[in-house]
């Protein structure tokens, strides 16, 4: 500060520039305060930023988030803990975790979080796995990770839980267990994979649909069984049920039912297959070349002859039986009654296919038109084909 007179000399004594230096004393001491108060501001300013930002990435977080400070008063209690336990997280910022968890003992969460505090050191993770009933959520599966949180002289500072959800996985993983269960035996490993790709296209409980039905048959069972010890009959059903099968298999149907020397199969179920009436021809074809090229392969097997029947229409897919002990996935209704009767009426080694079946493939095939026949518990003759071949 600079004070001067151009008119008089001499105007300031001593206890002017005491007076001077006073006030130039308080002016900086006033700058250095508005300098601080701006940087106690900012840092204000970036603390409040920092806790957002923490808040954004703990409401982020899948898992459920929950710290509590060295009394065990709840400091953090983030939306995903507040999803999974069903617990307000208002309710549970500031007050002490054994208080906030008497409502959810199952869990098991006030006796991890006293054990963490008392007997583990900084940083030490303990889990714990927890299958319990949870109300508004149900039955649910968790793994709980604990830690006492300690400062550098290990006096302990709080503690943190993480909480993570594996219900849906768990559930996802017994789908897949009951999907593997129910079909590997009786659809190709594709169609499985694709099941458990997509849970909600099958539908276990029963649903009516459009499918086609292959049904065959062994010629003259009766009399090989007279023929043939016990174990040789059931070694050669064996062996030629094992090459249709794979037929089956390969036009991706499904295997529903092997009833004595017969054999069952579906299409378009459980996935849906828009050419499934074609599938079904082929594979019922298929399967009369692949029984002949085994007969000429292996003369010395006796030789068996198959008849088949093929038929399309409407029917009821879905598991059936006992619940719990033993159920099979298959189909119920008229259009799988007419393949059985149509099955019944062919000679050797011929396919029948049904006039709903030919409608949809005769562009694929080669077929002979046959008098229209009569077959148990259908009052009107049914419009029968023979198939002859496919066209290439």
């Amino acid at each position: 500060v600079y004070v001067d007179s151009r008119i008089n000399a001499n105007l300031f004594v001593p206890k002017h520039r005491e007076l001077l230096l006073a006030f130039c004393n308080q002016a900086a001491i006033a700058i250095d305060n508005a300098r601080l108060f701006a940087d106690l501001t900012k840092t204000i300013r970036k603390v409040n930023e920092d806790k957002q930002y923490m808040d954004n990435i703990f409401a982020s977080i899948a898992n459920g988030v929950i710290t509590t400070d060295s009394s065990g008063i709840v400091t953090t209690f983030n939306d995903a803990a507040a999803r999974i336990l069903r617990i307000n997280p208002k309710s549970a910022v500031g007050r002490h975790y054994q208080e906030v968890f008497t409502e959810r003992a199952q869990v098991g969460l006030a006796d991890l979080l006293q054990n963490a505090r008392i007997y583990h050191e900084h940083g030490t993770m303990v889990t714990n796995a927890v299958d319990c009933v949870i109300p508004g959520a149900g039955e649910v599966s968790l793994n709980l990770y604990v830690s006492a949180l300690r400062d550098t002289q290990n006096a302990l500072i709080g503690t943190a839980l993480v909480i993570d959800d594996r219900t849906e996985i768990k559930r996802s993983e017994a789908q897949v267990k009951e999907i593997r269960r129910i079909f590997e035996r009786y659809v190709h490993p594709k169609v499985v994979q694709q099941l458990i790709k997509d849970p909600m296209a099958l539908n276990l409980g029963g649903e009516t649909k459009e499918i086609s039905v292959v049904f065959a048959d062994i010629r003259g069972y009766t009399r090989l069984s007279e023929r043939l010890a016990p174990e040789q009959m059931m070694n050669l059903l064996n062996s030629y049920l094992e090459i249709m099968v794979k037929e089956i298999w390969d036009e991706e149907g499904t295997l529903t039912a092997f009833i004595g020397d017969a054999l069952m199969a579906i299409f378009n179920a459980p996935l849906p297959q828009g050419d499934h009436a074609l599938r079904a021809v082929r594979a019922a074809w298929k399967m009369r070349l692949a029984v002949q090229k085994y007969q000429q392969d292996q003369p010395q097997e006796i030789a068996i002859a198959f008849g088949f029947g093929v038929n399309s229409g409407l029917g009821v897919v879905g598991n059936l039986g006992s619940q719990g002990r033993l159920q099979n996935y298959t189909a119920i209704g008229d259009a799988v009654n007419v393949a059985a009767r149509l099955q019944q009426n062919t000679l050797d080694n011929n396919i029948l296919l049904n006039h709903s079946t030919f409608l949809q493939v005769r562009q694929h095939i080669i077929a002979s038109r046959l008098p229209p026949m009569n077959v148990k518990n259908k009052t009107a003759p049914l419009d029968v084909w023979s198939l002859l071949g496919l066209v290439e």
